[in-house]
């Protein structure tokens, strides 16, 4: 009997020592960070007429809002479990650190919601900047691209009560804005390419692997989608990829990810 047992317990050993192999392999190439990735799937009522989601942003905590693409905005009450209609024809969207929610319509004006009685107040109307794109530091610092992809910067004023407008830059081509808590700004460059934005004449380029969307956590940390749908964390100087499948990502102060992958299903990622 042990002469027939042998062969197939040698057969074990190999087909282990392989599956090791393999799995080390694995390790290399996707990096142990990833396996210690907790996901889970965030459950949200249905949307009227199930248009499908195009954009994701988180506030504080774990409250998030979503853009459709019928461009009708929505927040997600985490502690309530409830989602709330808030306003249509909506072209972009952004939170700030602070929580504070600001977005462009499809006329261009750009308005911020006031946090204490939940109505929104004008800060641009439009008619100059011609803004479509929407990142916000905070409610002190907005940041938003135009339809030229010019790069423009919105600053607060606590004596006029107003924003003061300028272009950041008027003679390069920009396609997509993030600024972070930390104030840092990150931009994808006319190549698709990502970039860390100090001034005009420097700008600190972070990867090469073509991009169309971002979102920056701070200086040394950012997520963003390729033109392949894959979600990407750098971290200090590393790239690594995270989910596939994904259309839409965003983090908060925490460092927890949510992303909407390209069935519509949100997802939270955290590290353990």
């Amino acid at each position: 009997m042990a002469f027939y047992q042998l062969p197939f317990v040698k057969f074990l050993r190999l087909n282990s020592i392989g599956a090791i192999i393999i799995l080390i392999i694995y390790l290399i190439f996707n990096d142990l960070n990833v396996i210690n990735m907790q996901i889970s799937k965030v459950n949200v009522p249905p949307f009227p007429n199930n248009p499908g989601i195009k954009k994701i942003d988180v506030g504080q905590g774990e409250d998030f809002w979503i853009l459709t693409y019928d461009d009708k905005l929505y927040h997600w009450i985490s502690v309530r479990s409830e989602l709330l209609y808030v306003r249509s024809d909506v072209l972009d969207f952004t939170i700030g650190s602070d929580g504070i929610v600001f977005c462009i319509q499809k006329d261009n004006k750009i308005y911020i919601r006031n946090y204490y009685h939940n109505a929104w107040n004008q800060i641009d109307d439009g008619s100059y900047y011609f803004s479509n794109k929407i990142s916000a530091c905070s409610y002190k610092t907005i940041y938003t691209i135009n339809d030229n992809n010019r790069l423009i910067k919105g600053v607060y004023d606590i004596n006029s009560n107003t924003y003061n407008w300028e272009y950041v830059d008027n003679s390069r081509y920009y396609y997509h804005v993030s600024c972070a808590p930390d104030n840092s700004l990150w931009i994808i460059g006319p190549d698709s390419y990502v970039y860390l934005y100090v001034n005009y004449f420097i700008r600190v380029p972070v990867a090469e692997i073509v991009f169309k969307q971002i979102k920056a956590l701070h200086e040394k940390y950012v997520i963003g989608i390729d033109y392949y749908d894959n979600l990407w964390e750098y971290n200090s100087g590393t790239w690594i990829q995270i989910r596939s499948n994904v259309k839409s990502a965003t983090i908060n102060y925490l460092g927890v990810i949510y992303v909407i992958d390209n069935d519509n299903l949100i997802f939270k990622i955290k590290n353990d």
